[in-house]
């Protein structure tokens, strides 16, 4: 995960206690074992400063006391940990150091009981009485502002009016960041900073691993997910089941008929219709891609990773390698379906198997590019539900359509589908949609011309990619 070893992984899981539900997955741990999953997740890069953001939140007594103890263990290791809070009577009992914030500036910082001692509490009384008022003693006749004796907050003179705007709704709330200093450090000490080593910068300490090892880590993670395996079957089930099922019954019993496998065109219709499925790749490259945002994984991988650039070229070579692996299992099946249908049926292609092949090696390039395509959507589009009807949609019926729109027919050929259809030399659609329409067919580029501008497809969806998350925020 991200680059870091199993050991790793498996030191961090037991001693988070959570070893003996690594194969579990994640939707059915309870609160506290995700707050020790996302604990373990943190200290994957073995972290000197530890950012905590309201960790006890949800969880019951007997987490909250492991909690405190497992701070305490970590500041004893010399880290330095950061938990902001609102609850100042938890944080109290584990941390070293308190620093206040308040609409995004620091107020105070230093020791728990200096900062308490530092203004006298004050009490706010109203009444229409002031004189009466004035000559009450609040700690013998509890007040509108007190309750049995006892203070409801502790407010410093001078900040009652920004208080009181504060509690308005959308207003900014009052903040406490509470920290725990490494074994020896003074009060209000400033936090050291790591020491980076010989000939190396901090920011290539906090800047994860290469790009080599977090394309390890994001393949191995991707081997481990079910959706690809269910992509690999479902290039299975449309290569060798449809382009089988199609050379069983033959192109000649089509309505209407196409030439018979016997011919080149007969061969070239029934393979190329293959390209009617790139709606899969380029569906599962968006998932994959919004995947990270929903599930948020995209945010534990930057925090590994700052160097971002890096995490999103590892992510696209994977996604771009998944995206192959399934157009070449697609080639695979479709050319064992089509040649057993046809020596079932006993006729002859019209087709050398060479030229055959090669074809089903350009769907399986085809395939890689529409993976790219979806996950560039994927980053632009984060809901997912919108971005896989954005791409079903127009990769399904989107082009179709606007084939059949005279004038604007004229652009087919350098849209992706056009350049699909370049690729493999698949013309019957056009054809086709020109004969409902009485009209000649556009003319399709070469099938170099149509590979060059998949190509070029290719790369602007790899640029969307990697341009459109590194400018933007990822929560």
């Amino acid at each position: 995960m991200g680059g870091h070893p199993d050991s790793r992984v498996d030191e961090l899981l037991d001693r988070l206690g959570l070893a003996e539900h690594a194969h579990r997955r994640t939707r059915t741990f309870s609160t506290g074992m995700k707050q020790r999953l996302s604990l373990a997740t943190a200290l994957l890069g073995d972290p000197s400063v530890l950012l905590l953001d309201e960790p006890s939140n949800g969880l019951d007594p007997e987490g909250i006391a492991w909690l405190r103890t497992f701070l305490r263990e970590l500041a004893a290791e010399g880290r330095t940990v950061l938990v902001s809070s609102h609850v100042l009577s938890e944080v109290q009992q584990i941390v070293d150091d308190v620093v206040v914030i308040r609409r995004g500036r620091m107020v105070a910082a230093g020791p728990l009981e200096e900062i308490a001692r530092r203004r006298p509490p004050t009490v706010l009384v109203r009444s229409p009485d002031a004189e009466q008022a004035a000559g009450t003693d609040p700690r013998r006749h509890p007040g509108p502002g007190r309750r049995g004796g006892h203070r409801r907050g502790r407010l410093a003179a001078g900040q009652r009016a920004d208080r009181r705007r504060d509690r308005r709704p959308g207003r900014g709330r009052r903040a406490a960041g509470a920290r725990t200093r490494r074994r020896g450090q003074q009060p209000g000490a400033a936090v050291p900073r790591p020491d980076p080593g010989p000939g190396r910068t901090g920011r290539a300490v906090r800047g994860g691993r290469t790009v080599n090892a977090l394309i390890k880590a994001e393949f191995r993670r991707l081997a481990a997910t079910r959706m690809w395996r269910w992509a690999l079957v479902t290039a299975v089930l449309l290569g060798g089941g449809l382009v089988g099922l199609m050379a069983v019954v033959g192109p000649e019993n089509f309505s209407p008929p196409m030439p018979g496998l016997d011919t080149e065109e007969g061969v070239l219709s029934v393979l190329g219709m293959l390209g009617f499925t790139v709606f899969v790749p380029a569906a599962l490259g968006t998932l994959a891609m919004t995947a990270e945002y929903r599930h948020r994984t995209a945010t534990y991988t930057f925090l590994f990773a700052p160097r971002r650039w890096q995490v999103l070229t590892a992510k696209l070579v994977t996604f771009g390698g998944a995206g192959l692996v399934y157009g070449l299992v697609l080639a695979v099946s479709a050319g064992a379906g089509f040649y057993g249908a046809l020596a079932a049926r006993g006729v002859t292609p019209g087709l050398a198997a060479g030229t055959v092949w090669e074809l089903l090696l350009r769907l399986a390039l085809t395939m890689a590019v529409y993976t790219l395509l979806g996950v560039a959507m994927g980053a632009l589009i984060r809901n997912m539900t919108v971005a896989l009807a954005v791409v079903i949609g127009y990769l399904y019926m989107g082009e179709l359509i606007l084939m059949m729109i005279p004038g604007v027919n004229l652009v087919y050929p350098l849209l992706p589908g056009g350049a699909t259809a370049s690729l493999t030399s698949f013309t019957y659609v056009a054809e086709a949609v020109a004969g409902e329409l009485a009209t000649s067919p556009v003319s399709l580029l070469s099938p170099v011309g149509g590979g060059l501008l998949l190509a070029g497809y290719a790369l602007v969806a790899a640029a969307v990619a990697v341009l459109v998350p590194m400018r933007r925020d990822v929560v």
